[in-house]
């Protein structure tokens, strides 16, 4: 004798995208259909690179130069940096395969420090220490590759340039532009 359909009665007159109907067990299409239009909607957005902010993105800069004065000028009253020049110095070093845990060590910061400088959720500033010891830390290391091959595939998939982008370019400055298109060189080839 074959299985019989689960038949469960309808708890909704009328089904809308949310998915509570299907969840607390009404089988009827109405909730079928709504569970699967808003599983498809969450898998749409959550494919989107805007949904969640774009990975590798770079900081969102304001939009007129007197936005970014004004924002420049809150930070030197802080006695603070801007973090684009220590964010993209950050990621071109994890782009030629130095791990987090080395950065971190060797900035005296923790791993999830450096996660979030990276990431771009640091906020609009750093402290002019950390600037500095991140230079000198990316003046050291900008031309030897690290030993970890999956912190550079892993960096190259999130978008991060390499530090052969930004010669000849001012890396600190929030405007500049890197020398680098996608798919310039491979990994072996830019040392």
């Amino acid at each position: 004798m074959p299985p019989r359909p689960r038949r469960t009665p309808c708890i909704a007159d009328d089904h809308s995208p949310t998915t509570a109907a299907y969840r607390q067990g009404c089988s009827c299409p109405g909730a079928r259909r709504a569970w699967r239009e808003a599983r498809a909607d969450y898998n749409a957005r959550r494919r989107d690179p805007g949904y969640r902010g774009a990975r590798g993105a770079g900081p969102v800069l304001p939009a007129t130069p007197t936005e970014r004065a004004h924002r420049i000028e809150s930070l030197r009253q802080r006695n603070q940096r801007l973090a684009v020049g220590v964010r993209r110095k950050l990621r071109a070093l994890l782009r030629i395969g130095h791990e987090r845990a080395l950065l971190a060590a060797e900035l005296e910061m923790t791993v999830g420090r450096i996660s979030a400088i990276c990431g771009g959720s640091s906020g609009s500033g750093v402290w002019p220490k950390t600037a500095e010891a991140a230079d000198e830390l990316y003046q050291r290391l900008r031309y030897t590759l690290g030993d970890n091959d999956a912190t550079a595939t892993n960096a190259e998939r999130l978008g991060y340039l390499p530090p052969q982008a930004w010669d000849g370019v001012d890396i600190d400055d929030p405007a500049a532009l890197p020398l680098w298109r996608s798919g310039a060189a491979p990994r072996s080839a830019s040392a």
